[in-house]
């Protein structure tokens, strides 16, 4: 158990882009009592996302800042960390993607989740095989990330890539494009959505989207979120998974 006043059941550190406006909110918003964020962040610029190339450069940027980021974080010795990027851990596939949650875990010396792994074993919980997928990215981060749920056993029915113009962009998507583009995923009668990019506004529709879509919708950051808390021994599963992320297996 933590020893520190406001985070005594737990201490999550997250490392997200500095350009995220949405994970730190949404993650504050399903934080238990007792648990405190703390949020180091991956310095890059305002990019521009509105080709192949610019998004490459992004995934390129983001790497090369996050073991700073990490360090910064660890500073205030958390129980575990939150790895706050979806597109990396997808874009380089399922095996690089398994070792560099290792590596981050070895630097930081305590355990990581990421998104991908966070969400393979949510669709593998819920016994979720036929999935459509939302995402904020380019065709070259949409392709990568079917081929990451492809080669874990799941059949990819659809997928929409809102192509957000900017890494800030994805964070100003307007509800009414993401509840169009649910509904929209929603016509292919998968087990279930799921969304990808943390920096996508997502937490709160995809809670209510079971009972105006009639599919599930797994978000991003509220399954990467559940996944730390499950691992640091505070999650109260089923209140959790009934408030924040209703399903129907």
């Amino acid at each position: 158990m933590s020893s520190d006043t406001l985070g005594a059941r737990g201490r999550i550190g997250i490392i997200l882009p500095s350009t995220n406006t949405s994970m730190e909110a949404e993650l504050s918003a399903m934080q238990p009592h007792g648990v405190s964020n703390h949020v180091g962040r991956m310095t890059i610029p305002n990019m521009p996302l509105t080709s192949d190339a610019e998004f490459q450069a992004l995934v390129e940027a983001l790497a090369a800042s996050q073991s700073a980021a990490i360090d910064s974080v660890m500073s205030c010795a958390p129980d575990h960390l939150v790895y706050g990027l979806s597109a990396e851990t997808f874009y380089s596939g399922v095996a690089a993607g398994l070792e560099n949650t290792r590596a981050m875990a070895r630097q930081a010396g305590v355990g990581v989740s990421a998104v991908s792994e966070a969400m393979v074993a949510a669709l593998t919980e819920f016994g979720f095989r036929k999935i459509a997928v939302l995402t904020p990215y380019q065709p070259i981060g949409d392709a990568r990330v079917k081929a990451f749920f492809e080669v874990s056993g799941f059949d990819v029915l659809a997928l929409t890539g809102l192509k957000r113009p900017s890494a800030i962009g994805i964070g100003q998507t307007p509800r009414r494009d993401l509840t169009a583009a649910l509904i929209d995923l929603a016509k292919c009668k998968p087990d279930v959505i799921v969304q990808v990019g943390t920096n996508l506004p997502m937490a709160r529709i995809a809670r209510v989207a079971l009972d105006w879509i009639g599919v599930p919708v797994l978000s991003a950051n509220t399954v990467v979120y559940r996944d730390a808390l499950r691992q640091i021994g505070v999650l109260d599963d089923a209140a959790f998974t009934a408030q924040w992320m209703p399903v129907t297996p």
